[in-house]
């Protein structure tokens, strides 16, 4: 299983990666994105989920730069 820092960094070479993480971060569940995750290879706790959730407006902002 890859990581979280795995995922950050295939997020910037994968947009269609990055569509299905925003698509899953619009439904506001943590326990989708982990699901999701899971489903596609990637060991995230689902704290850290709860977190990219929790703090989906300022990852999506121009001040980190996530590619979705």
């Amino acid at each position: 299983m890859k990581s979280l820092v795995d995922l950050l960094v295939d997020l910037t070479k994968n947009p269609d990666l990055g569509k299905a993480v925003e698509e899953k971060l619009e439904g506001n569940d943590h326990r989708d994105l982990k699901a999701m995750l899971n489903d596609k290879g990637y060991d995230v706790h689902e704290d850290e989920c709860k977190k990219i959730v929790d703090n989906k407006d300022d990852l999506k902002s121009g001040r980190v730069g996530i590619a979705w």
